[in-house]
């Protein structure tokens, strides 16, 4: 079917809206655009993303049945891999990464990708051996040897990193790795606080690595030292060394037991987060931190309407400030699409948290409706 230009600036409008972050003027285009091209495999394919994008994970799977079909375009299976790995259906992500690849062997961007997804997952070997492959190839060695050293600087070996980081030209790694070396290599420092400091920049992985190392060899039995270097391993995607200093520290302390959700759910083991955070809700009923934690996991597995109940049950709490949760729900109500609904809700967050989704949400009644763009 020959498709009217007026017609398919509603497809434009919704890439353009995706990109940009504006995700219920996004899905009220694409909407609009499918009522009567619905099995145009432009508006599949970004509807899909779209969903993905909000989370709607049941309505995007519909989807990749269709794309499956298609002809084996490596980016169609690099798309379906990445539902897989949101939904934490790693074998079928993995699965789906490798038939990528078998379209393009020859090509870095596969690769790439399936390296992150084995960071990601903290196999940490096999994302450094398929980054090493990747950067043998022919697209993006430069992307490869940037992930490369990530993934070496995670593991501590610095001047490897630092080999790899300045063949990608990273200029944040190479500093990052840089000041590591430096502070491994210098002065006796107050190197808990020199951790701390480095931790939370998060550009400066590296340095809070060596200088947590050099304080539990100082300090072996300080919980705060144990505590950061779990967080910091934590976020090196080194879980299994995490857990072992979290399990030993005393879990009914707040920070442990935060650490210890914080670990899971990057993990991805969101069942047992669930389990976490419903036992804190039972033990802290009045407490608005809980109850929106508790909805972003829900929303993490795609359960909206869950997540929107634990986020209008914080809007009626004490315990706290409401206004990430009432931000929250606005958020839950437009990845359903119930864009007056959620512009009821968000009118009522803080201005600087809720005024860009308020007008992406004002701009998706009025595409809704039937305002073109």
């Amino acid at each position: 079917m020959e498709l009217g230009e007026a017609h398919f600036g509603w497809w434009r409008r919704a890439r353009d809206a995706y990109f940009a972050d504006a995700l219920g003027e996004a899905l009220a285009c694409i909407e609009r655009y499918r009522e009567s091209e619905d099995d145009h495999s432009v508006g599949v394919y970004l509807h899909h993303k779209i969903f993905v994008k909000l989370q709607r994970f049941d309505d995007a799977g519909a989807l990749v049945a269709r794309m499956a079909r298609w002809k084996r375009k490596a980016e169609i299976a690099y798309v379906i891999a990445a539902f897989f790995d949101a939904r934490h259906e790693l074998a079928n992500a993995e699965q789906w990464y490798r038939k990528g690849i078998k379209v393009e062997p020859t090509s870095t961007v596969g690769f790439v990708l399936l390296g992150e997804f084995y960071a990601r997952r903290g196999r940490l070997a096999e994302a450094e051996a398929t980054h090493r492959h990747a950067a043998t190839l022919a697209g993006h060695p430069d992307e490869a040897f940037k992930n490369l050293a990530i993934v070496l600087r995670a593991t501590g070996r610095l001047e490897e990193a630092l080999v790899a980081a300045r063949r990608a030209a990273a200029a944040s790694v190479i500093d990052d790795l840089e000041r590591a070396i430096a502070l491994r290599d210098g002065p006796s420092a107050n190197w808990w606080a020199c951790a701390a400091e480095a931790w939370a920049d998060r550009a400066r992985i590296g340095e809070a690595l060596v200088a947590i190392e050099r304080h539990r060899r100082a300090e072996p039995a300080s919980e705060p030292g144990i505590l950061l270097a779990a967080e910091i391993l934590t976020d090196l995607c080194r879980f299994d060394e995490a857990w072992t200093l979290l399990a030993r520290l005393g879990r009914r302390r707040r920070a442990v037991a935060d650490a210890i959700v914080r670990h899971l759910r990057l993990r991805g083991d969101l069942a047992c987060v669930e389990e976490w955070l419903t036992r804190r809700c039972l033990e802290e009923p009045h407490a608005i931190r809980g109850f929106v934690e508790l909805g972003a996991v829900y929303a993490d597995q795609g359960r909206l309407r869950e997540a929107e109940a634990a986020y209008r049950h914080a809007t009626t709490l004490d315990g706290g400030d409401r206004g990430d949760a009432v931000l929250q729900l606005g958020l839950a109500l437009r990845a359903q699409g119930r864009f007056e609904d959620a512009r009821d809700v968000l009118v009522r967050a803080p201005v600087e948290l809720a005024a860009k989704i308020l007008a992406d949400v004002e701009r998706a009644i009025d595409r809704a409706s039937g305002t073109p763009p």
